[in-house]
């Protein structure tokens, strides 16, 4: 607000989008709370990006989405000023007509200028958000007549990704993981060249700030560059740090025993760190490892079935009843669990999609001592970022 954010935001927004540690993100959120009782329009946008779904910011950070709710604090923000709100409206469908008409700016462009004034001056988060206005196409908002000069979609984005790119870098050096997403997509384009030294400098940095970028570098290490022991270690590194697709990553290495020698205990605590945290994969295998009895891990059907109960789509695809494990007989949990793999072969009953093809490949195998082994995979990106 007024062209600059209150240090209570400039604080807070450091805190939420950048430490990558709960107990900071949460001293964040109530510096935000207590900013928006004040009357604080940029909060409101902040607070209303915590409740946008993981392209706006990480997953672990203990948001749950919430559209509905979201819409109503981005849109408010808007109207009270906040030119941070009126740039994540837009970008999230919420700027409607209404909320134009009732914001204090004469136009998009108004408030699209106020933040590259912040960006000019160096804040990272705006210079992202200026980023993002090149790398969407909402810069034909703020110039409609520049659309003219384009044949399409493609040709706008030789003009613009440039643009951004030097934007997403100038918010990477202030700190800010949340472009590398669209960087990235700039890259594969080839609309715009990207140094390799430049690429892996902003990875390396990025990397050591944010977990789910250090699981990617980890990915990039062992498949670009050769690097498998380097990869793991940063999978490792990933996975204290809190990301469940590095600790899955990890467990399916040590439980390969690729590069390492076999470890199936720590793959399940591995497994079982991923599981916590919501992991699709983490928690099939966790459950693996109960039915089957891998390691010093015991058969354990009624922790096996108390895991099931928690997810009642499997049930009625199952067609079991929620009861307790003296209630259930053995052969049917056993018949469920099997229900189950198969369905997980063929089916996303409690899964994102992107998960289906991991898990896919082999999941009723066994040789020896070992199934049939899934593929390490990289964290699915939104282009979004957060």
């Amino acid at each position: 607000m007024k062209g600059k954010y209150s240090k209570p935001v400039k604080t807070a927004v450091k805190l939420i989008w950048s430490s990558f540690d709960r107990e900071k993100i949460r001293q964040g959120y109530a510096m935000l709370m207590q900013a928006a009782q004040q009357g604080d329009a940029d909060a409101l946008a902040f607070i209303a990006r915590c409740f946008m779904g993981e392209s706006y910011v990480w997953p672990q950070a203990g948001f749950k989405a919430d559209d509905e709710n979201a819409s109503k604090l981005m849109q408010k923000s808007a109207m009270m000023g906040s030119a941070t709100g009126v740039l994540c409206a837009a970008r999230s469908a919420n700027l409607t007509p209404s909320v134009e008409r009732a914001m204090p700016f004469a136009s998009f462009k108004e408030a699209f200028e106020e933040i590259l004034g912040q960006a000019e001056r160096g804040d990272a988060f705006c210079c992202y958000m200026v980023g993002n206005v090149y790398y969407w196409g909402d810069y034909l908002r703020v110039e409609p007549d520049y659309a003219k000069q384009f044949k399409d979609e493609s040709d706008y984005n030789a003009w613009a990704w440039p643009i951004a790119k030097a934007w997403y870098e100038r918010s990477f050096d202030g700190g800010l993981c949340a472009g590398w997403g669209n960087y990235c997509d700039i890259r594969k384009s080839g609309l715009c060249e990207i140094a390799q030294d430049v690429f892996e400098k902003y990875y390396l940095k990025l990397a050591d700030i944010s977990p789910v970028i250090c699981n990617n570098y980890g990915y990039y290490l062992r498949t670009e560059k050769g690097d498998s022991y380097g990869g793991l270690l940063r999978y490792v590194e990933a996975a204290r740090r809190g990301d469940p697709q590095a600790a899955y990553n990890a467990g399916h290495i040590y439980e390969a025993g690729e590069e390492v020698d076999e470890n199936i205990d720590l793959a399940y605590q591995l497994y079982e760190m991923a599981a916590k945290c919501g992991h699709p994969a983490g928690q099939f295998e966790v459950g693996y490892y109960l039915f089957e009895g891998f390691g010093d891990v015991e058969q354990d059907y009624a922790r096996l079935w108390n895991g099931l109960k928690r997810h009642t789509g499997i049930l009625s695809a199952l067609r079991l009843p929620r009861r307790s494990v003296p209630h259930i007989s053995v052969s049917a949990i056993r018949r469920g669990w099997e229900q189950c793999r198969t369905m997980m072969s063929h089916s996303s009953i409690f899964m994102k999609p992107a998960m289906v093809s991991i898990i896919s490949m082999g999941v009723n195998n066994r040789q020896g001592a070992h199934r049939t082994r899934r593929g390490v995979c990289l964290r699915t990106w939104h282009r979004g970022g957060y």
